[in-house]
């Protein structure tokens, strides 16, 4: 895990992304960017003790759309937003076979719902659902 470095840039910015919050609290094995000027980040993760994960973050395109975007150069509100992300992480084989993913809105994006497939069957875990929306 890196430590999530907060210290403002000789202009006065805190400069940091999703990744660099999710890469606070663990490995990121892989990701997939399900979108543009605004989607959903899914990540493959391994935490410190090897388990896997995996998350699903959306963004936006500015402050009122976007988290991140939202808390400015105010560490207290990014750490919370991180913390927030890291609660978000479903960890671990039985969680990620038996997430109830399809009750989720993320499994109506093709992409979103590719990636948290591909992401289950690389960890060689049984995905609870097709990959493809039009299967089931």
């Amino acid at each position: 895990m890196k430590t999530l470095d907060l210290s403002k840039d000789e202009y006065g910015w805190i400069s940091v992304g999703y990744d660099d919050l999710v890469e606070s609290f663990a490995e990121i094995v892989d990701s997939t960017d399900c979108g543009s000027y605004r989607g959903d980040l899914v990540f493959a993760l391994r935490s410190e003790t090897g388990e896997p994960g995996i998350l699903v973050c959306g963004y936006g395109s500015c402050s009122g759309c976007d988290a991140l975007q939202a808390c400015g150069d105010n560490p207290n509100a990014i750490t919370a937003l991180r913390n927030s992300i890291a609660e978000d992480v479903v960890w671990g084989k039985h969680n990620i076979e038996n997430h109830d993913w399809a009750g989720e809105w993320v499994l109506y994006d093709r992409c979103v719902r590719a990636a948290i497939y591909d992401y289950t069957v690389k960890f060689g875990f049984t995905p609870p659902f097709s990959r493809e929306a039009d299967d089931e």
